[in-house]
């Protein structure tokens, strides 16, 4: 968890996949994030591909990711899920916005 943390910026904009939206603190994602991660025994991330991107007319950086979740919860049930997230990074290489994409693999 530490070392998500140190990819957040001090405040950022979330999408989640279902469609829900959250504006807030770093400590208030940190916070959510690991009740969440409270109720897994095991989280498996294969990472596929990343690409940076940066936009001339709005002088943006992003970073693109793919990657496949396995997440193992404490009583025993497993989901996987294949992922795509366009993060917005501040000046300072932090996630400050991040739109998630979700495809659930069977």
């Amino acid at each position: 968890m530490n070392a998500f943390r140190s990819t957040l910026g001090d405040s950022l904009s979330l999408y989640f996949s279902n469609g829900s939206k959250f504006r807030g603190t770093r400590d208030t994602v940190m916070y959510y994030a690991s009740k969440f991660r409270d109720s897994l025994s095991k989280v498996e991330i294969k990472m596929d591909a990343w690409v940076p991107l940066h936009t001339e007319d709005k002088n943006e950086d992003w970073v693109s990711v793919w990657y496949t979740e396995i997440d193992t919860y404490k009583t025993g049930k497993v989901d996987s899920a294949y992922y795509q997230d366009d993060n917005m990074l501040d000046k300072n290489r932090k996630i400050v916005f991040s739109d998630s994409h979700k495809r659930v693999l069977k």
